[in-house]
């Protein structure tokens, strides 16, 4: 058996490249018209999932283990 894909939203994969590019949280936000708060409820949705503890470390969780795009 295989193991399950990471699942993850466009949006959330977004926001997690841009901080990997190292924009701060009111950067991205502002960048995104969103809000701080749901860039770093993304951030950190997108941490718990990869069981990392900074983007670029849940960027290489994301491509080891693949991961499938949703809305």
């Amino acid at each position: 058996m295989y193991p399950m894909k990471l699942q993850i939203s466009v949006r959330e994969l977004e926001i997690l490249r841009k901080s990997v590019y190292g924009l701060t949280v009111q950067q991205i936000a502002a960048d995104l018209n969103i809000s701080v708060q749901e860039v770093d409820r993304s951030l950190k949705g997108v941490m718990k999932i990869t069981q990392s503890k900074e983007p670029f470390q849940a960027m290489q969780s994301l491509a080891k283990n693949g991961f499938q795009v949703v809305d």
